[in-house]
């Protein structure tokens, strides 16, 4: 540790960037070329492939499986079955949303619990971004159907109004997909980025930073 910040005390940074790199966490910019060495630094690795690494890879994998299955079965059974078209959107919003948040742990996490993937950006940062996205919508989507229950059951004329108006239908189950992509891009733009820590095996937003003083 104190060669590294040796390291960091011999750099000669711009001084107007003095500023702004005062308020980021060392590890998130100084010295690191790569998010990977960056990432890689936060944590005490363990290179070999221990129990609880297996343990934890298969019940992930499990859980992963289970839900791309149900998810599955659920839009099989919203596309052949005739229920009302407001709800339908919303549980079709719901699905998409559980299959969009499964696919990062499919190609990223898992492979890097049992085959040492390490993604190098911006592929590590496209991938894991889904992540992000499947949360967001789902978190959304639920507060669009809690909302659609209230007007159906408090105001039910308002609600067949509201039914019958194709173009309201598809805007009020676009919202949630609209809003978690705007939000995505806001961050995206700060320099905010999700990753798939391969050393922590989970997702992070540490050393979000460092892409941002690479392509300085």
């Amino acid at each position: 540790m104190l060669k590294f910040w040796e390291e960091v005390v011999s750099l000669d940074y711009d001084k107007s960037f003095a500023p702004v790199l005062s308020k980021v966490h060392p590890l998130e910019i100084v010295g690191m070329s790569t998010a990977l060495d960056c990432l890689r630094e936060l944590h005490a690795v363990e290179e070999e492939m221990s129990s609880q690494r297996i343990l934890y890879g298969v019940a992930l994998t499990l859980i992963s499986v289970v839900s791309l299955v149900m998810n599955t079965l659920l839009l099989l059974i919203l596309f052949n079955d005739a229920m009302d078209r407001f709800f339908r959107l919303h549980l079709l919003s719901a699905a998409f949303s559980g299959l969009v948040a499964v696919a990062p742990i499919f190609c990223a996490l898992i492979p890097a619990i049992f085959f040492d993937l390490r993604l190098d950006d911006p592929t590590n940062i496209i991938i894991s971004f889904t992540d992000t996205l499947g949360y967001l919508t789902l978190t959304m989507t639920t507060t669009a159907i809690a909302f659609d229950r209230f007007v159906f059951f408090l105001l039910p004329k308002l609600h067949k109004r509201l039914s019958d108006n194709s173009l309201i239908i598809g805007c009020f189950a676009a919202v949630p997909w609209v809003a978690a992509a705007s939000m995505i891009i806001h961050m995206t733009f700060n320099g905010c980025h999700k990753r798939t820590d391969p050393y922590a095996l989970t997702f992070t937003y540490s050393c979000r930073q460092v892409l941002l003083h690479n392509l300085r």
